[in-house]
């Protein structure tokens, strides 16, 4: 597994929520219950950076290096910790430490660096289907790993799960896109069933779309 990585941790906490005790078992690499595994109370910020570092190293093959965290909040029953990866080239993503009733589970968005590459691919040959000459950005922003996807999802495991409305899809064109290629993009996405966002961009001039959970096209101009 992992090596765990050293950084700075930069973490302010409330006492009583940081010091909770006790966790359960969380998901392994093929989405299935793990035997229970219990961590220790947590008595120093440096307890709860290390248990995200022992659930990480449990479930993914790299080195992960905690930058900073922010604290429990009236709002939220969860630290947000933020992991740099050795693997993707220093790129950051989150582990929610989450306070639940009776345990402290964690859960992390880990896979918005691992889909990308295959998620940009895929997204590229639609345009090229669609005769659509464009760089292609995908960003996924969910705060934590959907739970229809196990640790080891790839990119095909979100398609069939039918896309996100936290998936954002950057297109910049060559050439200004009319309104008849850009529905012609859409409409390959919509027969895909892949709920997600677009924008399209030329020069200064953007157009932005989306498609829905029922996947219909929708146009935000």
């Amino acid at each position: 597994m992992g090596i765990r990585g050293i950084g700075s941790f930069l973490l302010v906490l409330s006492i009583s929520a940081a010091f909770a005790a006790g966790c359960k078992g969380q998901e392994n690499k093929t989405g299935e219950q793990e035997t229970v595994k219990k961590y220790e109370q947590a008595k120093s910020p440096e307890d709860i950076k290390e248990q995200a570092l022992d659930y990480l190293d449990g479930l993914y093959e790299d080195t992960f290096t905690v930058q900073s965290a922010t604290a429990i909040s009236w709002a939220e029953n969860y630290e947000t910790i933020t992991v740099a990866s050795e693997r993707f080239s220093g790129r950051t993503f989150q582990v929610r430490r989450i306070h639940g009733d009776k345990d402290i589970i964690f859960k992390d968005n880990y896979f918005t660096l691992t889909m990308v590459a295959d998620a940009e691919k895929y997204v590229k040959e639609l345009t090229e289907e669609a005769s659509l000459n464009a760089d292609v950005a995908v960003e996924f922003t969910e705060g934590e790993r959907p739970g229809e996807l196990a640790a080891d999802a790839v990119f095909g495991d979100y398609v069939r799960m039918g896309g996100s409305p936290f998936c954002y899809l950057t297109l910049t064109t060559m050439k200004e896109p009319q309104k008849e290629e850009r529905l012609a993009f859409l409409e390959l996405l919509a027969g895909e069933k892949f709920q997600c966002n677009v924008v399209f961009r030329y020069g200064t001039s953007s157009w932005r779309y989306g498609v829905d959970s029922d996947y219909d096209i929708r146009d935000y101009n």
